[in-house]
């Protein structure tokens, strides 16, 4: 991560933001959870592929998404995920360890609005980073 240390990424992170997790391993799922109420966040965490609405009425500030879930592709993904006039323009910070599905889905992720990408694994500074670029672009 450029020039900055942990501390000055934790001072730069916005606290008391919605923020839901999409994925499709129970472990991450509890990592985030762990992670982001740590850093002040409310947090709804959803295991594998769940239904666009039931993540809409979680009102999230910002998405955390696997790109490849067991049971869909992530351009299917995201595409119902941006199509739904609640999540339109929420930032996503997609997170996956399949680094040709996201040089596959390159023009499609480079297409939608507020869309970052993070390989798995990750460092935490790294993550919180990409949430507070997103909190950023759902303020702007």
């Amino acid at each position: 991560m450029d020039s900055l240390t942990r501390t000055d990424v934790l001072d730069e992170i916005p606290r008391g933001l919605r923020v839901t997790v999409v994925d499709d391993h129970a472990e991450f799922l509890d990592m985030m959870t762990v992670l982001l109420n740590g850093d002040g966040h409310a947090v709804a965490a959803f295991e594998g592929a769940t239904a666009v609405d039931e993540i809409a009425a979680s009102d999230p500030d910002v998405l955390v998404v696997d790109l490849l879930l067991p049971t869909d592709d992530g351009a299917g993904a995201l595409g119902r995920l941006r199509s739904h006039p609640r999540l339109r323009h929420v930032p996503i910070v997609v997170c996956t360890a399949y680094v040709r599905a996201v040089r596959e889905l390159g023009e499609v992720l480079g297409a939608m609005e507020h869309v970052q990408v993070i390989e798995k694994p990750f460092e935490i500074s790294e993550m919180q980073a990409a949430i507070a670029r997103a909190a950023g672009q759902r303020s702007a």
